[in-house]
């Protein structure tokens, strides 16, 4: 058996906040109770990376005062590494500094009924056309694509290897942690693998497919990005998940992109995370100018789709001119944020 250990703390007094040594004498003590409980006396080993038995401790500080701390132990099912990854983002994160993460893009997909429109096409054999003018990295894309082909979120990361820092090669979400105690069931774990791989196959297939008769292709994901660095990062990712012959780049200002003959009326999703000028220090004259193009490119290329933009500057987001028809807050790290619905009609 290994063991490992994280930490997280909060408004800890300074003798609590070396989050290293606290630790350190948690494992500490988790090791000798290990000895006193054996008869053979051995202890657990150490493994930092892929640990049998993964331990977070969460240290809170006292609400009644004094310099004390409320300590929670916690053993983790998956390991330390954060399930919002999805596995098709560079190993050296090498990602745009304003890069959503995969969950959360995901999550607004959801609330914007991509999927649904993805369930219907399925039904019907019209396509699903989803359109991202400024992509950043291309998470929104990437990850409209994930879920057109019925790809699990976790699965990229099941399948790929991943090199530790002692050089070897393994999988450490093949057989993540709670796989390896006695309480586990190893054989439905694999049987739900196989399923998801299962899906996943016919899902890739429907997602290249055409309609017969119209010769449209089933699903449709448009992607544009005016940004070099960001452009490149968004085809990197695609290429990683297996989308490059699904999801179409362009690189430019949005606001020449003409795509209005492309448009399908009740079947396109205009999705977009515009610059919101607090995480990408940008000077305030181009935040406004993003804000503009996107207004032009929504009013002359998008009649007939719905818009979805995340904002988190209503300043910024009146000068869209657009009457919103849905508001749904939520936040991420202390930012807090919008996720607006646009019906565009013809002028």
């Amino acid at each position: 058996v290994t063991i490992g250990m994280d930490t997280n703390s909060k408004n800890l007094p300074k003798e609590l906040c070396h989050t290293h040594f606290t630790a350190l004498t948690v494992k500490n003590a988790l090791v000798d109770k290990c000895r006193m409980e054996r008869s053979d006396g051995a202890r657990p080993d150490v493994n930092i990376e892929n640990p049998d038995v993964p331990i977070l401790v969460a240290l809170r500080a006292s609400s009644t005062g004094g310099g004390g701390a409320h300590v929670s132990v916690y053993r983790s099912l998956n390991g330390f590494e954060s399930l919002h990854k999805h596995g098709y983002r560079a190993e050296d994160n090498a990602i745009h500094k304003a890069a959503m993460k995969e969950s959360m893009a995901s999550g607004l997909l959801y609330e914007c009924g991509w999927h649904l429109l993805v369930a219907q096409a399925k039904k019907d054999s019209m396509p699903a056309l989803l359109v991202d003018p400024m992509t950043g990295s291309g998470t929104f894309c990437i990850e409209a694509a994930m879920m057109a082909a019925d790809v699990a979120p976790g699965l990229m990361r099941i399948k790929s290897t991943t090199q530790t820092n002692n050089g070897n090669n393994e999988n450490v979400m093949w057989m993540p942690p709670a796989l390896r105690w006695r309480s586990s069931d190893a054989s439905l774990w694999k049987r739900l693998i196989q399923e998801a791989q299962e899906r996943e196959k016919k899902g890739r297939q429907w997602i290249i497919g055409k309609n017969p008769t119209t010769g449209q292709r089933n699903c449709r994901i448009l992607g544009n990005e005016i940004n070099e660095s960001a452009y490149k990062l968004a085809l990197q990712g695609s290429q990683r998940a297996n989308f490059s012959s699904v999801i179409e780049f362009r690189k430019g200002n949005c606001e020449e992109w003409k795509l209005a003959e492309q448009i399908i009326e009740g079947r396109t999703i205009v999705v977009v995370n515009p610059p919101w000028g607090l995480r990408l220090n940008e000077e305030e004259a181009d935040v406004d100018n993003s804000w503009l193009a996107l207004k032009t490119f929504l009013r002359e290329e998008c009649a007939g789709a719905e818009a979805w933009v995340l904002s988190g500057n209503k300043d910024l987001t009146r000068l869209l001119k657009m009457k919103k028809t849905r508001s749904v807050p939520l936040s991420t790290a202390a930012e807090s944020l919008r996720w607006l619905q646009y019906h565009i009609f013809q002028n």
